[in-house]
């Protein structure tokens, strides 16, 4: 494997993996590891299987998947696509707000006389306060027109999360005892597991600028890599979290809310998970941003409509982040919600279209931008048969995970 796999294999799990490994030993703990290993293998192996869809159909010049979407399944697919991932941009801006944030206030409190986390209250220093100061001195890297330098930063950060998974397996080797199988709410997990394998639009860029000539394999290799990650930290967070509760005032959203906050490992790792994650940030903005002025066809707006969206996106942070929202329905139903459209609907949607519907001559394999052209074949009934059935499999799996959110409410 030459430098131009090892670059898009790591970038593209890098992406889907983010903090997550702070999250689901919580998950894995509270609903049974064995529930997380089935149910991680079924949402990646579909997962994985949709990114090489849109990986089959994506032309080398299109840099974005909505540029893809727009080609196959016309401009008000594009719109539509661009409004859902305008929520979903906002809500992983919630969701990193809140884990930075719990991350941070765990330390502060070490040295500052704090409310409880699940306190509101504005008179001492809260859990609120931290959110208004903190978007605070976020706001001005909203503002921020060229992103290039920031985008390094996260991947030389992502150091604070190698240092989790090794805290994480430490922990958890100490402990002999585990939580094997939960029957309670089995719906949370998979729809979590949907955010965390929702690649497809990262899978689109990394495409355009790989000049590898693997590119299926390397798609498969970063599931694979993320998949075997977050079995390791499933299973030893498992471990270590076997009958232990959270800190006094703490939320419990991480592993780390659970071991004493006095610990120096521990004050280090939540203060560089705080900067990860703070670098994470300005980056998400920017695309929401992005998607939010291609959704009203702004292609040149004017600087007093980037700063009112600035200040927008960042009242709304401070919102939700002053609310203290459970973090576990957040992921799960953005999951199961943004995960059902974009890791599945659209993908199979576009599969549908270009292989049945299409007229013109169909391009795969990104062949568009030699000279060689593709014969026009005639499917079979078998293979209309069985294309029908992956496809039903494949859908039905995301849209249950979805139908199940909300049945267990």
């Amino acid at each position: 494997m030459n430098k131009s796999s090892f670059i898009p294999i790591f970038t593209l799990s890098n992406g889907m993996i983010g903090s997550a490994p702070i999250i689901l030993p919580v998950l894995y703990n509270q609903y049974g590891f064995l529930n997380g290993v089935v149910f991680s293998f079924i949402i990646c192996l579909t997962s994985c299987i949709t990114c090489l869809i849109v990986k089959k159909y994506h032309l080398k010049k299109e840099v974005d998947l909505q540029f893809l979407i727009n080609r196959i399944l016309g401009p008000k697919f594009q719109t539509t696509f661009n409004f859902i991932t305008i929520i979903f941009y906002i809500a992983c801006a919630q969701i990193q707000v809140i884990i930075s944030c719990s991350l941070i206030y765990s330390v502060i409190s070490l040295f500052v006389n704090s409310a409880p986390q699940n306190v509101f209250t504005f008179t001492q220093f809260s859990y609120q306060i931290l959110g208004m100061i903190y978007i605070l001195i976020l706001l001005p890297t909203f503002f921020i027109k060229d992103i290039t330098p920031l985008l390094k930063l996260p991947t030389y950060a992502s150091l604070a999360t190698l240092l989790a998974v090794i805290f994480i397996i430490f922990q958890g080797s100490k402990t002999p005892t585990i939580s094997l199988w939960k029957s309670n709410d089995i719906a949370v997990l998979p729809s979590v597991f949907q955010l965390a394998f929702l690649g497809h639009s990262l899978v689109v860029p990394l495409l355009s600028k790989s000049e590898s000539k693997h590119k299926s394999r390397d798609i498969i290799i970063a599931y694979i890599l993320t998949f075997t990650i977050y079995q390791v930290v499933g299973l030893f967070g498992s471990y270590a979290l076997f009958e232990r509760k959270p800190q006094e005032g703490l939320s419990g959203f991480t592993i780390l809310d659970y071991f004493p906050q006095s610990q120096l490992f521990v004050i280090i790792l939540q203060i560089l998970l705080f900067i990860q994650i703070s670098l994470l940030l300005p980056i998400i903005q920017y695309v929401a941003r992005l998607r939010f002025f291609a959704f009203f066809n702004a292609k040149n707006p004017k600087p007093y409509m980037l700063i009112i969206f600035s200040f927008v996106f960042a009242f709304i942070c401070l919102f939700f982040e002053m609310m203290n929202l459970n973090l576990e329905n957040l992921i799960s139903y953005t999951g199961a919600i943004i995960g059902t459209i974009i890791g599945y609907i659209l993908p199979i949607a576009c599969h549908i279209k270009m292989k049945y519907f299409n007229n013109k001559k169909v391009q795969e394999l990104n062949l568009i931008e030699s000279s060689q052209e593709l014969q026009t074949k005639k499917i079979g009934k078998l293979e209309i048969l069985f294309d029908c059935l992956g496809c039903g499999i494949i859908l039905s799996i995301g849209l249950s995970v979805l139908v199940l959110r909300f049945i267990y409410v």
